[in-house]
């Protein structure tokens, strides 16, 4: 029996992705092996999987008001403390006292409130790495992205070994339909589809794939949708049954603090593939919303966030698709 849909990503890209699909019943399968900012620190320290993504998730999803909610959205501002998020550390005690970050990720989205189920793809921790079309391999994702071997990536493994959990696994094989949310494509969603046991349980899958905007320095360069489809359909052994890209420009300014970081918008064919729609999803910031993307402090983002998905937008496209 089919059991709503389950979402595969990371952190900003699969919250927004979340957020529109708004009372649809969901369950998000989030990666554990980023290594940078302020849950790598944690990694390191306490042994743990990487906790920021889901935390990015369970922060998005909490209802305003709701006091466990504000602790995930929180980070300290001042002294030594500066930069860190209160809900990495919520996260990270609770996997050690209830004994896996399964657990400590399920009572504490029941107590922000979330309506979604947001499960790390395994309890274990291990580097992803990727291999490069020269044969070289590099290890750790923010290695991965600060690379000047910009050589393509062929494929992600990890290092040791992971294995998705039991709960995963039953999410993705009772799943109505699969969405690949947007986010980093080999660090983030390759580092989940290349878990132990996740591409046969989405054997039988029906998967949409949500482009991204823009391209990732490290991960993405130079690369269109079609290429950005085709990474996916290696991961899987097979292609999406739906895609969506976006056809919209973000705001010009924007555009140009991407280009001095060498991002660029992931461009589309001029005649799709039949199995692609293309619409207009880009969303155009306010002041406020910019403000709100920003990152201060000791852990900063070591590239923009600024261009986003609009939620309304993105919700009609894929209520669309999965029609």
């Amino acid at each position: 029996m089919r059991k709503g849909v389950v979402t595969i990503g990371g952190g900003t890209g699969q919250a927004a992705t979340l957020a529109a699909l708004a009372g649809v019943p969901a369950t998000a399968v989030v990666g554990v092996t980023d290594d940078g900012g302020h849950s790598g620190s944690l990694r390191r320290l306490l042994g743990i999987p990487q906790v920021g993504d889901l935390r990015s998730c369970l922060a998005h999803l909490a209802p305003a008001g709701n006091p466990v909610g504000d602790l995930l959205r929180h980070r300290f501002t001042q002294g030594s403390l500066e930069g860190t998020a209160t809900g990495n550390l919520m996260l990270a005690a609770l996997a050690l006292e209830r004994g896996s970050l399964t657990r400590a990720a399920i009572e504490l989205g029941k107590g922000a409130g979330v309506a979604a189920r947001v499960l790390p793809v395994s309890d274990a921790s291990a580097a992803v790495c990727a291999e490069l079309a020269d044969g070289k391999v590099v290890k750790g994702e923010w290695a991965i992205i600060g690379r000047r071997n910009l050589s393509p990536i062929v494929r992600v493994f990890h290092e040791p070994a992971l294995s998705a959990t039991r709960e995963v696994l039953n999410a993705l094989r009772h799943a109505s339909a699969v969405v690949i949310c947007p986010g980093s494509l080999w660090t983030g969603i390759g580092s989940v589809l290349a878990a132990r046991g996740v591409r046969a349980a989405l054997a039988k899958a029906r998967i949409v794939y949500v482009a991204n905007l823009m391209t990732q320095p490290g991960q993405t360069d130079g690369m269109d949708a079609a290429a950005h489809e085709a990474a996916i359909a290696r991961m899987l052994g097979r292609r999406p049954d739906a895609v969506l890209v976006n056809t919209g420009l973000p705001p010009a300014a924007l555009l140009r603090l991407y280009a001095r970081h060498e991002s660029a918008p992931v461009l589309i064919p001029a005649v799709l593939p039949p199995h692609w729609i293309a619409r207009d999803l880009t969303e155009g910031p306010s002041a406020d919303a910019l403000r709100r993307y920003a990152r201060a402090g000791r852990f900063r983002r070591q590239w923009p966030h600024f261009i986003r998905h609009d939620l309304k937008k993105l919700g009609r496209g894929l209520r669309a698709l999965m029609r």
